[in-house]
């Protein structure tokens, strides 16, 4: 089913909008007001939401059948077997020659490159030939996530690939359960069973709402992986950090074959956290009796390089990191298909104001498996252009949009996200349109891309647009406070920048942050000052200016700090209620 990407991601936005003043009450009617005419805008016009910002995925370069890397005997056929995907990526058969020449490796590649991928298979490589070896158990893989939500992500994906493999795993975090004593909705499969057995179990058990199948591979529990550590251990830093620290848990450390330490994310470890679990690694190689020639570090990032050193910035990130050589780390980029055009583009003129028709029209052909029929009349209306009846209509709109000078711009135009009104001004300008664009110019694109999308040729499309909005809640607002008559109000803002833009003649310590009670939905407001006696009741201390005192206001330090409010509104409303109800009683 096709739908409208803008309508949809502006009511996904409205409804974030709306739980906002939900998850920031305010009592006061004041306050309340300012905030909900700050959030009543359009979701692109609102100051919680970015967007929209629109970018193309590219098609990766492929490399060779993994089938045909085992035939060379480059990795263990089992791996071929468990393999989601019978072809590598080339970046994934590149990390994987990289490993093989006893190489470090630093993945940068965007997100659905398959980087797991391209860690998981050497490892498995390996996990294969001691089992056919017969090696004793031990920790070979330890591979730390940022987030417990990834390494779940993982040991789900291991369970259908190693169920009945024989190569142990496991997931260490705060939330693997101690025994089986605690182990809730969840169903040990038998040994020997293989993944083919989880649609049975997951049928027999299906009353049951949420229970996990465990393959007999997993180690499920802390004391199960503490009795015998799985080939491949799943964890976080601050876990990791703990099982090296605790003497309970070092003992699975000791003198392990450890051969691969993989870090997701790694552009997340700089400065003192990088530090830090730098120390880390170097501390796990020792615990394991291993030098850093015998250890394969992995890190995975979209954003490790750097602009102006270019390479030479990942290579020195991974040798501090790794604590190994600069020649011993291996960068590996992805690698994209080069796309072929028409010699003879056509470049047809702007639609104009039957955009918005034509883009319903295109998104109600392509919500079912459409035809011939249905394209062509959108085809022609485009670029005059007339789709061979003859192929499939896939096929034949692909090489229709191939000609078509607009769809090549595009291509070339969004490499990177860019709002929708800049792409379009972008590609225009290219295409020697006419400036400004109007709102059907950004209609008419979104036409294309939802055709280009649609677009497909030997299970390829022509496009593959993302559409990306950037939202934050009401936390960080800040109110600048004004006398009006005898009352002391406040003026709402979403953040200290905006509220001091607005008013340029006040200092930065005029603006203040504010907080809601989620209960009652009493605003407070904080503030930092330096020369208060804390050690007596009520406002003491400060300086004396002739008759007055002021207390100097601070940026956030181990001073004091004040939580103040210029009116209490539940008081008030309380009290004007029960002023209500006695003036009917009388």
């Amino acid at each position: 089913m096709t739908l409208n990407p803008i309508r949809f991601a502006y009511d996904v936005n409205q409804q974030f909008l709306r739980y906002q003043l939900t998850a920031f009450p305010m009592s006061d009617p004041d306050l309340a007001d300012q905030a909900k005419k700050m959030l009543s805008g359009a979701g692109r016009e609102s100051p919680l939401v970015k967007g929209p910002y629109l970018s193309l995925s590219r098609a990766f370069q492929e490399g060779k059948l993994l089938q045909q890397i085992v035939d060379e005997g480059v990795i263990h056929p089992a791996v071929a077997g468990v393999a989601e995907y019978p072809v590598l990526f080339a970046h994934q058969q590149e990390t994987l020659e990289a490993v093989k020449r006893n190489k470090s490796v630093l993945l940068t590649t965007g997100t659905g490159s398959g980087k797991t991928e391209a860690f998981l298979y050497p490892i498995l490589d390996h996990c294969f030939k001691l089992r056919d070896e017969n090696a004793p158990p031990g920790i070979v893989a330890v591979v730390v996530y940022p987030m417990n939500a990834l390494a779940i992500d993982q040991l789900g994906r291991l369970r259908s690939m190693l169920a009945g493999t024989g190569i142990t795993f496991g997931m260490y975090t705060g939330n693997t359960p101690a025994d089986w004593g605690k182990v809730a909705d969840a169903k040990r499969m038998q040994e020997g069973e293989g993944k083919e057995k989880i649609p049975e179990y997951i049928r027999r058990y299906s009353e049951h709402k949420n229970i996990s199948i465990i393959p007999y591979e997993e180690r499920h529990t802390k004391e199960e992986i503490n009795e015998e550590p799985p080939r491949i251990l799943l964890t976080n830093v601050n876990q990791l950090e703990l099982l090296v620290t605790r003497a309970k848990d070092q003992g699975m450390f000791q003198n392990a074959p450890l051969r691969f330490l993989v870090f997701d994310e790694a552009h997340t470890y700089s400065g003192a956290t990088g530090a830090e679990v730098a120390t880390l690694i170097r501390r796990m190689r020792a615990f394991c009796n291993k030098t850093r020639d015998e250890v394969i570090c992995i890190g995975t990032s979209a954003t490790i390089t750097d602009p102006e050193h270019e390479e030479r910035a990942g290579i020195k990130f991974g040798s501090r990191f790794f604590g190994v050589r600069p020649n011993d780390i291996e960068l590996v980029h992805e690698r994209f298909i080069q796309e072929r055009w028409s010699r003879n583009l056509i470049n047809p003129d702007p639609v104009g104001d039957g955009a918005e028709t034509l883009f319903s029209e295109t998104l109600e052909a392509l919500k079912d498996d459409t035809s011939h029929e249905k394209i062509s009349p959108i085809i022609q209306t485009l670029s005059r252009q007339v789709l061979d009846p003859a192929a499939p209509w896939k096929e034949s709109l692909y090489d229709a949009l191939k000609m078509n000078q607009v769809v090549k711009t595009t291509f070339e135009v969004l490499n990177d996200p860019l709002y929708l009104t800049t792409a379009v001004e972008s590609i225009w300008k290219k295409l020697g349109r006419r400036l400004p664009i109007t709102q059907d110019d950004e209609i008419e694109l979104l036409t294309y891309l939802a055709l280009g999308a649609a677009a497909e040729k030997k299970g390829n499309p022509l496009l593959r647009p993302k559409l990306h909005y950037f939202v934050r809640g009401l936390g960080g607002a800040a109110a600048v406070l004004y006398k009006e008559e005898k009352e002391t109000l406040a003026e709402l803002f979403f953040s200290h920048e905006k509220a001091l833009k607005r008013h340029r003649e006040i200092q930065p310590t005029g603006v203040f942050s504010v907080m809601v009670c989620t209960n009652c939905g009493q605003h407070y407001f904080e503030t930092w000052v330096d020369g208060l006696n804390s050690g007596e009741p009520g406002l003491t201390g400060g300086f004396a200016e002739e008759d007055n005192v002021y207390w100097t206001v601070i940026d956030e330090t181990d001073k004091d700090r004040i939580v103040f409010t210029n009116r209490f509104v539940s008081e008030t409303e309380e009290d004007n209620n029960q002023t209500e109800k006695l003036d009917k009683k009388r």
